[in-house]
């Protein structure tokens, strides 16, 4: 028995992983806050300048064209930005607004973890309908691959709605670096699964 997967494989893989990715941005799509977390203080997720951006993405959180990180402007400047969040006072130095208090999370934000556990499920089962034997490590694979292409390409999609397609390189490795870690816990997951879902 060849050792390589089969096209066929290959191919159903990577359109589940497709699908996967879309449905995996989907509620951003329809309203981009959706699975963003109720703050304390509503500065800290929110969009203070209304540019597009929210505050936790944008490197102008105040819309004053003085970038958050001191000596950086967007147009001509005389001076750092001193009041971070647009609120009139000077913060102190090395304000940021990440460090915000979660009042709740919006059962949406629930919705990646859910697909991640159902997506590669279906895509097992979908395949399994059109073949007599499915092996171990076919299984593994189709699971593993609807993951891994769903997981980053979602990421990465995320990001771009949630920066609104103005992202530095910094912030696209960190995203792509924090898909690819987690790749290991989908392996984990999909040898798990792989055990049940075969065929022979």
């Amino acid at each position: 028995m060849s050792k390589k997967l089969s096209k066929e494989i290959l191919k159903h893989s990577v359109l589940a992983g497709l699908i996967f990715s879309f449905l995996y941005i989907s509620p951003l799509i329809i309203d981009r806050n959706a699975m963003s977390p109720v703050y304390t203080d509503i500065s800290c997720g929110d969009d203070i300048d209304s540019d597009g951006i929210l505050n936790i993405y944008d490197d102008d959180i105040d819309g004053d064209g003085l970038l958050n990180e001191e000596g950086k402007c967007i147009s001509s400047c005389n001076d750092d930005d001193a009041d971070v969040d647009g609120d009139g006072e000077d913060d102190p130095e090395g304000f940021m607004l990440q460090d915000c208090k979660i009042e709740k999370m919006p059962l949406m934000s629930y919705y990646p973890l859910l697909l991640v556990l159902i997506a590669p499920t279906l895509s097992a089962f979908h395949y399994r309908q059109k073949v007599s034997i499915l092996i171990y490590r076919e299984c593994f694979s189709i699971c593993f691959l609807t993951l891994t292409i769903g997981i980053i390409l979602g990421e990465l999609f995320m990001m771009f709605i949630l920066t609104s397609f103005s992202f530095d390189t910094s912030q696209f490795l960190s995203t792509l670096q924090g898909s690819v870690f987690r790749l290991v816990l989908y392996a984990a997951y999909s040898f798990l699964l792989a055990l049940f879902l075969k065929k022979e």
